[in-house]
C-alpha cells in the first residue's frame, strides 16, 4: 500500500514538473499572418491581409492602465533571385493603440490619415487590427519584367515602449509580440 502511494506521488510529481514547465508557452500570444491577397487596380498594386493577432495579457493590462502602444504590420518588397539588401522597398503600416479612461474606449489612431477609431472592447479593436486592406503597394510600372518577392510580419514596435518597459522587454516574453516573416511572389 504504501509502495503504489509513493509512485502515485512519483507519477503525480513528474506530470505536475511537465506541465509547469510547458504551461509558459501556452501563455505565449500566437500570432500569425494567415492569407496575403495582392491585386492591381489603377495602375497600382494593392494588398489585403488577414491575420490572426492575440495579446498576451501584460499587454492588455498596460493598455487598460493607459500605457500607448504601437503595433505594426512590417512589409518587405524585393526582387527575387537577388542580394537582400538591394532593391527592397521597406513599408509599415502603424496602429497607434491607446485606452482613453474617461470615455471607456479603446482607440486606435492612423498617424497617415490622423483619424481615429474607437472601440467598446479590446476584443473588437484587435478584430479591426487582423484585417488590413487596399494597402497600396507599388506602381505597376516600377514591377515590369521584374519577379518581385514580399515578405510581412505583424509585430509590436518595441522602440516605441517606455524605457522601462523596454529593458523588461528584452527579458520577458511577455512584451514579444511578433508573427513570423510570411513570404508570398504575388506580383
Amino acid at each position: 500500500m504504501i509502495k503504489n502511494r509513493k509512485n502515485k506521488n512519483k507519477r503525480q510529481f513528474k506530470w505536475s514538473l511537465l506541465f509547469l514547465l510547458f504551461f509558459p508557452f501556452f501563455l505565449l500570444a500566437k500570432n500569425e499572418i494567415r492569407q496575403i491577397i495582392t491585386y492591381e487596380k489603377n495602375k497600382t498594386y494593392f494588398m489585403d491581409i488577414i491575420a490572426q493577432i492575440e495579446l498576451t495579457p501584460n499587454i492588455e493590462l498596460a493598455l487598460h492602465k493607459g500605457m500607448q502602444l504601437v503595433f505594426n504590420y512590417e512589409i518587405i518588397i524585393r526582387e527575387k533571385n537577388k542580394w537582400y539588401w538591394k532593391n527592397k522597398k521597406e513599408f509599415k503600416k502603424s496602429y497607434i493603440v491607446s485606452y482613453n479612461q474617461t470615455i471607456n474606449r479603446f482607440e486606435i489612431f492612423n498617424p497617415i490619415t490622423f483619424k481615429r477609431k474607437e472601440f467598446f472592447d479590446l476584443k473588437s479593436l484587435v478584430h479591426f487590427m487582423e484585417y488590413l486592406s487596399d494597402f497600396p503597394l507599388i506602381d505597376e510600372n516600377k514591377s515590369v519584367n521584374k519577379e518581385l518577392e514580399l515578405k510581412v510580419r505583424f509585430a509590436l514596435d518595441k522602440n516605441k515602449l517606455p524605457s522601462i518597459i523596454r529593458i523588461e522587454s528584452l527579458f520577458k516574453k511577455d512584451w514579444d509580440i511578433h508573427s513570423d516573416w510570411t513570404i508570398w511572389q504575388p506580383l
